[in-house]
Parts: C-alpha cells; sequence; structure tokens
C-alpha cells in the first residue's frame, strides 16, 4: 500500500522573532520551525538601519541569539555588532596607517564585553607613535566603559559617542582620520549556550 505524501511545510508553524528591552523589543524578523526547541540557539544578524530607520547605519550589523520561546515568539539576547567590510575598506587610504586594538573591558554593571576597534592616522607613523596611540585608544575605551551601564555603552558604541570621545582625546598625541569600534562581542552568552 502506498503512503500518502505529507507537505512537511504545513507542518511548520512561523514565529516572530524580538529583540531584547535595550532595542525595544522590536520585531527583528520571522522564522519557521516544526518545533519550538528547534528554534533555540539560532543566530539571526540583521542591520542597525532595519531598527532605526536611518539608512547611514546601514553599515552596523547587530547579531542576536534566540533564548526562549513563549507562544509564537522567539526571544533573543545581543551577542555584539559588527561593521561591514566595504564600510570598513572605504576608510583606508594611501600612506596612512590603521593602527587596531583589542581588549575585554567591563561596564559599570558589571558586564564583560570584548571590543575590537581601528583608528586611521592622518599618515603614516613610526612605530612608537603607533605604539603610543594604541595604548591610549585602550586606557580611554577601559575608563569610558567603567562610567557607563551596559545598555548606555552598546548605544554609545552603535550611535558613535564612543568613536568621538576617542577621536577627541587621541589628538592630543596625534590627529585622526577615523576611530571605529570594528566589533563587539559578549563572552558570556557565547559561553552559556557551548556548555
Amino acid at each position: 500500500m502506498v503512503k500518502a505524501a505529507v507537505d512537511k511545510w504545513k507542518l511548520k508553524k512561523w514565529y516572530e522573532i524580538i529583540a531584547p528591552p535595550l532595542f525595544k523589543e522590536q520585531q527583528i524578523g520571522e522564522t519557521v520551525a516544526n518545533d519550538h526547541r528547534q528554534l533555540i540557539g539560532r543566530i539571526i544578524e540583521v542591520a542597525l538601519s532595519d531598527l532605526t530607520n536611518d539608512p547611514k547605519l546601514q553599515r552596523i550589523k547587530l547579531r542576536f541569539r534566540i533564548h526562549e520561546v513563549k507562544g509564537e515568539r522567539a526571544l533573543t539576547n545581543f551577542l555584539g555588532h559588527v561593521i561591514t567590510q566595504d564600510y570598513e575598506h572605504s576608510l583606508v587610504r594611501r600612506r596612512t596607517s590603521k593602527i587596531y586594538a583589542n581588549q575585554t573591558i567591563e561596564t559599570k554593571d558589571g558586564q564583560k564585553v570584548v571590543v575590537k576597534s581601528f583608528m586611521i592616522t592622518m599618515v603614516k607613523l613610526n612605530l612608537s607613535r603607533r605604539n603610543a596611540l594604541r595604548k591610549k585608544l585602550v586606557e580611554v575605551v577601559d575608563s569610558f566603559a567603567k562610567t557607563e551601564t551596559f545598555d548606555d555603552f552598546i548605544n554609545s558604541v552603535l550611535y558613535g559617542k564612543l568613536s568621538t570621545q576617542v577621536k577627541k582625546e587621541l589628538h592630543k598625541i596625534y590627529p585622526l582620520r577615523h576611530a571605529v569600534v570594528q566589533k563587539t562581542e559578549i563572552p558570556q552568552i557565547a559561553v552559556e549556550v557551548k556548555s
């Protein structure tokens, strides 16, 4: 006897993906699954411009992970952000120095964040000046983070307040063309899901 074919799409259910309270719990997308347990751990990448309706912020991609499903709503945690590579490449010019700095900071409320940033100078610099700029960049970002809560720090990173502060402080050592926070990661969330 031949079994009737079952359309697997009819068995699936649609779920709304909801951003965390930091982003006003907006709907950031939809997804399908047979069972809500299949959604746990899925990673979603969304442009910041989709949440703010500001096309200038298209260069910033936000990453979220689904951690809980309530009814037909999939709730997420913020994993971090990254700027697009084409934006990063558009900032670089010939005869300039690009200086990277990676660090783990702790905000006022005790949340750890991995911050990867870079700066671009007006002209090519020697090694000692590049090292002095990198050291000062780490100090400025660390002291800035200690005065902000996690939510305020992330907003400062995403909307350029931290970059403006860094550029202002480092101008005393050498004028910068750009200071950009390239990427942030929340290490505790990444560890929780892996174990």
